[in-house]
């Protein structure tokens, strides 16, 4: 699914970051979204409802984390080198 597919269906994250290998040849991954369902206070807290879809360099949803959702399951899965 695409970026464009996503905000349509959910909206604009609460939070967005672009991704990147570590160490001295950075390489650009792609990026994540963040969706706080409930947030407790105005800090982040590992127990708040919240989904992280993170997308290709095509912008392309290919992993989907909810943490703290009852009855959802992550699917996709994390980045892997050389990219789609």
């Amino acid at each position: 699914m695409s970026k464009e597919r996503v905000a349509e269906l959910i909206g604009d994250p609460d939070f967005s970051r672009l991704d990147y290998t570590k160490g001295p040849k950075e390489k650009w991954l792609g990026s994540t979204w963040t969706y706080w369902l409930r947030k407790r206070d105005s800090g982040v807290n590992v127990y708040d409802p919240c989904l992280e879809i993170s997308f290709w360099t095509n912008d392309r949803a290919q992993w989907i984390v909810p943490s703290n959702i009852e009855g959802l399951k992550e699917k996709g899965s994390p980045y892997i080198w050389g990219g789609p």
